[in-house]
């Protein structure tokens, strides 16, 4: 009896160690000052929705002006970080100055291409300090890289806010909404994802990445109140 039971709980720690983390969502909107960042702070292992953590951090700065998502969390993640992070701190070092998004998305797709290839990404930056000019890219599991024009919700909460998302592009398909107006909807589509998606919850972080770099617009808060 005693070894079955141990058998067993062998078989749940395997479980709980090794199966993937999933359940989240991120999103980024590009705006007039740069981009928000939105993200819930719920980890879930397996599909049995296992709560892993309730404050999982899953926002990255690479430098002042260039961080990262992870929209799938995976044990190499902070791997892949370090990463990418010592080879853009190496390239400003040699040549004095930053990499552009768009260069820190293809080392990131390399990366993932060659040794994360379950990991599911999303860059971010602002490039020009005197008119802030918002990149996105998301990069799939495999490693296929995407340019986003002016949106990246991802996640398993994305499944319910994509009726959301055509709305507001179609309403901003020809100029960029303000700060407040980028931070209101991201902070709706967090309310939503999680009052429908189970995996989807703990606390909400919004942030704006422009000309002073990240700030907070408001560092945690519940659910349940953002509208």
């Amino acid at each position: 009896m005693k070894r079955k039971v141990a058998t067993l709980l062998g078989s749940i720690l395997l479980f709980l160690c090794f199966s993937p983390l999933i359940g989240s969502i991120t999103a980024c909107i590009k705006c007039e000052d740069g981009i928000v960042v939105g993200s819930d702070s719920l980890l879930n292992r397996g599909p049995s929705h296992y709560i892993a953590s309730s404050s999982h951090r899953k926002l990255y700065m690479l430098c002042n002006n260039i961080g990262l998502c992870f929209t799938i969390s995976i044990a190499d993640n902070t791997l892949l970080f370090q990463n990418l992070q010592d080879i853009v701190l190496s390239y400003q070092s040699q040549s004095s100055v930053m990499p552009s998004t768009a260069s820190v998305a293809r080392i990131a797709r390399r990366l993932v291409t060659s040794k994360y290839r379950n990991a599911h990404v999303i860059i971010f930056g602002t490039d020009s300090k005197i008119a802030v000019d918002g990149s996105l890219f998301e990069i799939l599991p495999g490693g296929t890289l995407i340019c986003q024009s002016k949106s990246v919700v991802s996640g398993s909460g994305s499944n319910y806010v994509q009726h959301l998302l055509e709305d507001f592009e179609d309403k901003y398909s020809h100029h960029q909404p303000t700060l407040d107006e980028a931070v209101k909807f991201v902070r709706c589509i967090l309310e939503v994802a999680t009052k429908f998606d189970v995996r989807t919850g703990g606390e909400a972080r919004v942030f704006h990445l422009g000309k002073r770099g990240l700030t907070s617009i408001q560092k945690t808060f519940s659910f349940g109140k953002l509208l």
